[in-house]
């Protein structure tokens, strides 16, 4: 008798779960869940966008770049280049610093350009001239974080840095 109860209690139980709409396997769908993202139309074109997809593919011209994909969340950019045709010899280190992180160029042609300091937001935090082919900055004033460092000669980007200030 109480195996014939445990087993009718099995059988009511796995009823109950199977019965379709109780349960609910993955579901394919064009479906995401993503951080933000809205979408454009006029006569010609209908432009959806998100933020946070994976690239799967990628079409550029001259003037414009088209990525498509899924879930895209973060994009790490640790160098930017900006003019692909100069020989531009510059070195940032320690990377990560405790204190100081230095600049470092090859040659003084870079004499009497900037080193600009930002924070991860973009605001610029600090303004330093470059007078020595070798150019301390000192971080230790700020808490630690990832900071940008543009070197600028004439008002143009020449190199980009992403240091991390550590404890």
């Amino acid at each position: 008798m109480k195996n014939f109860k445990i087993t009718l209690i099995a059988i009511i139980t796995l009823t109950i779960i199977n019965m379709p709409g109780l349960i609910y396997a993955q579901e394919i769908g064009s479906s995401s869940i993503n951080a933000a993202g809205t979408e454009y139309s006029n006569e010609h074109a209908i432009v959806n966008w998100t933020i946070g997809q994976t690239a799967i593919s990628t079409l550029s011209s001259d003037d414009a770049i088209l990525t498509q994909g899924f879930q895209q969340y973060l994009y790490s950019v640790t160098e930017v280049p900006t003019d692909f045709t100069n020989d531009i010899q510059i070195s940032a280190y320690p990377n990560p610093t405790d204190n100081f992180v230095f600049i470092e160029f090859s040659d003084d042609e870079y004499l009497g350009g900037t080193i600009e300091i930002l924070d991860l937001n973009g605001k610029l935090i600090d303004i330093k001239e470059i007078y020595n082919t070798k150019t301390p900055i000192e971080l230790s004033q700020y808490a630690p974080s990832l900071f940008l460092i543009n070197i600028k000669q004439s008002n143009q980007i020449l190199k980009t840095y992403k240091i991390i200030r550590n404890q």
